[in-house]
Order: C-alpha cells, then sequence, then structure tokens
C-alpha cells in the first residue's frame, strides 16, 4: 500500500523551535532565537510559523510578531502582513504561513509582545517547507 504524500515527503520538512516553552511577563517582549531558513533539507519553499498561547494571568493581550533578519543578529523586522494581535482568553495555537512569492531575508523568528495582565506561557516554532514538498503537494490537490 503506498504511504501518503504527507508521510513519505516528510524529509523535505523541518522544524526548529525559535521560542522554549516559558512564561512570560507582560511589558517584556520574548525574542526568539534566530531560525536560518537554509539550514533544513531544501531551501526555497514555504515558512509556517507556530505560536502557541497558553495559561495568562490576568487580562493579558498580546502581538505576534513574525520577523526576518539578513544576518540573524541584527536588523530584525517584521515580515509584511504576519503580525498577529491574539486576546485574553484560552489556550491556543497560532499558525501563519508566509505568502508564496514573499520575500524574506535568510533568517527568520518569532517575537511575543505581552501587554496587560502579569505574565503568559508561550512556545513558538518554525516550519521550513522544501520545494519538493511543495510541488508535490500542488500536483496531488
Amino acid at each position: 500500500m503506498p504511504v501518503p504524500w504527507k508521510i513519505r515527503e516528510f524529509r523535505h520538512l523541518a522544524g526548529f523551535q525559535t521560542i522554549a516553552p516559558q512564561v512570560a511577563a507582560a511589558g517584556a517582549a520574548v525574542n526568539g532565537v534566530a531560525i536560518d531558513t537554509r539550514s533544513g533539507p531544501e531551501t526555497g519553499g514555504a515558512i509556517v510559523f507556530f505560536t502557541i498561547v497558553g495559561t495568562r494571568t490576568g487580562a493579558v493581550t498580546s502581538t505576534i510578531n513574525h520577523q526576518d533578519s539578513a544576518d540573524g543578529s541584527t536588523g530584525w523586522a517584521d515580515i509584511p502582513g504576519a503580525v498577529d494581535l491574539i486576546d485574553t482568553t484560552g489556550d491556543r495555537v497560532y499558525r501563519r504561513a508566509v505568502k508564496r512569492g514573499t520575500r524574506i531575508k535568510r533568517y527568520v523568528r518569532i517575537m511575543v509582545n505581552p501587554v496587560g495582565g502579569t505574565s503568559v506561557a508561550v512556545c513558538g516554532l518554525v516550519l521550513v517547507v522544501g520545494r519538493r514538498a511543495i510541488a508535490i503537494q500542488a500536483a496531488q490537490t
């Protein structure tokens, strides 16, 4: 029996942790570590950001910024259309895919900035999808 493409093509995906699980204090931005988008099995594919927001203390509202940089240490800027304002209730996973054709610099990260309340639990992941996996998915849909 053939294996579905999503499993068969897993070798064309690479996942990286940019924000380790932690409790972020309100007013203290959490800057994720730089992820080199060329460190995956292939380059030139898509980038998908996942931010997990958990237990909140107080009425915390946060912004999630998806950023890029040419060198991974300076010049961080928001990727166009990739800033989310999140609400104050419930545990959630926020997903943001960078649109095909969007030019991004080599390094990416997630930044979470909690405002109000006392604290919020956060974690951030980046998935780098290689060109081959995207081509196979497009052909099969």
